[in-house]
């Protein structure tokens, strides 16, 4: 509670906001809450669950270990223990260490902690710790951060941070080889991009990485600059080409 009498993580959020955030599905809320327990919303006059900031941490929780494994019926012992269960596979544990301490240094809006824990995260340890379920998971944890503080500065900051990185990561191949690599012109960030192409340099692919917002109408010319062999499109939302064929179009 704050010193003014009010709760300083009221239950706001509907079922669908929650489910959008986390995405887990409304019904697998409901099945949750009914058989688990883990997860007691709080319930309007009319019924209606509203959630608040902890409950949405503790789906988001819930929705990675069963992911890593755990049991359904086994998450509220596993919350409660603080997800330190020695069941817990060792590249999970190691993801969610590299995850925390992302997110602790943005708390501190930290530039060098951050940077400090993406190199810990991406480049320190072997390859198959960080793969897919460590850049998915933290950028899943982002979207919630972010869609419940809406903090520019801190997306700012992680992209500053994640260019250094980028900038000191692996042995640069010949220009002639470098992928040209962008979002979709619609994406606000080229957080998830910037993830990739460092796993990309560690993997030994050569990318130039054009940031955000780059015209889809100028890349074929660049390519063309650039002897590209190919350009590749970042988006974290899921698009049906058909949607795209036009623009598509013009990059062949």
């Amino acid at each position: 509670m704050s010193h003014s009498g009010k709760p300083t993580d009221p239950p706001v959020f509907p079922i669908r906001t929650v489910s959008a955030l986390t995405g887990v599905a409304a019904g697998t809320l409901r099945a949750w809450e009914r058989r688990y327990g883990f997860i007691n919303p709080e319930r309007t006059a009319s019924g209606h669950r509203l959630y608040s900031r902890r409950d949405v941490e503790r789906i988001q929780q819930a929705s990675e270990l069963i992911q890593s494994g755990i049991a359904p019926a086994r998450i509220g012992e596993v919350l409660e223990d603080g997800m330190t269960t020695a069941s817990l596979p060792d590249d999970s544990a190691d993801r969610r260490r590299f995850r925390n301490e992302i997110l602790r240094s943005l708390d501190d809006f930290d530039r060098e902690g951050v940077e400090r824990a993406l190199r810990r995260g991406l480049l320190d340890c072997d390859i198959e710790t960080v793969g897919e379920g460590f850049v998915n998971s933290l950028l899943r944890d982002l979207r919630i951060r972010w869609r419940l503080d809406h903090s520019i500065s801190e997306q700012r900051l992680l992209e500053c941070s994640l260019r250094n990185v980028l900038a000191n990561c692996g042995t640069e191949a010949s220009a002639d080889a470098a992928i040209l690599a962008t979002t979709l012109p619609d994406e606000p960030t080229d957080i998830g991009l910037l993830l990739w192409a460092i796993i990309g340099r560690r993997n030994g692919l050569s990318l130039t990485v054009l940031g955000p917002g780059t015209p889809l109408a100028e890349l074929a010319a660049a390519r063309n600059r650039a002897r590209a062999p190919a350009i590749l499109l970042f988006t974290h939302r899921s698009v049906e080409p058909s949607s795209m064929q036009e623009q598509l179009a013009a990059l062949a």
